[in-house]
């Protein structure tokens, strides 16, 4: 039971700077619209890039179909 917990303690300690760190982003972001923008961008285009690869998809189904 012990050492279980200690394990537990370990693993718990090693998430906090992590948990710490994202908190500190999160104010970040939420202070700087810009730095919002540009963490959105890679986001925005892996979007459109997935709505291409869609549309590509599509366009050769409905090539097969026809």
């Amino acid at each position: 039971m012990k050492e279980e917990a200690l394990e537990m303690t370990r693993e718990n300690q090693l998430k906090i700077p992590a948990v710490a760190f994202v908190s500190c982003l999160a104010h970040i972001r939420e202070q700087n619209q810009h730095l919002k923008e540009w963490l959105w961008k890679p986001r925005d285009d892996i979007d459109d890039a997935d709505g291409v690869l869609y549309e590509l998809e599509y366009g050769k189904h409905k090539i097969q179909l026809a």
